[in-house]
């Protein structure tokens, strides 16, 4: 994918904004001959806009490190996998999940006991009537 180019990610419009190299990651020591190159990335969501910013890192010339970013309110994480400057694209790595919020709706039905008392009348009926079978059917026998 290069600059500026949409795509979507689960559900949601995403576009990569811009990839900058950068001297220093919080937490991370860099030595001087690391590189790393930070993708901003714009996720657009249902209420709000949201951004991704993974780290492509170069350690020692050789070792790659891929340091992904997690969006936990639409279920994406998203990193960096390879930088192709021959073309000045990049490839993307995207795992989807579910959200981790469940919406619950209560209904309140205000003529619940009416309905519980209802039930409570028909299981005595039943009885009553069930009792007066069985006492029937011994007598007839």
């Amino acid at each position: 994918m290069s600059i500026g180019q949409q795509f979507f990610v689960n559900d949601y419009v995403a576009v990569l904004e811009d990839v900058q190299r950068i001297e220093s990651i919080p937490g991370y020591p860099l030595n001087p001959e690391d590189v790393a190159v930070q993708a901003k990335i714009k996720v657009q969501g249902e209420r709000e806009d949201y951004f991704a910013e993974p780290v492509f890192l170069i350690e020692n010339k050789m070792d790659v490190k891929v340091m992904p970013i997690e969006i936990n309110d639409l279920g994406v994480k998203m990193v960096l996998m390879n930088i192709h400057p021959e073309n000045n694209t990049f490839t993307l790595g995207i795992t989807t999940r579910q959200k981790d919020w469940v919406v619950i709706k209560a209904k309140e039905f205000p003529l619940i006991n009416v309905l519980w008392l209802g039930t409570c009348v028909l299981l005595v009926g039943f009885g009553i009537a069930l009792v007066r079978r069985f006492k029937d059917h011994l007598r007839g026998a």
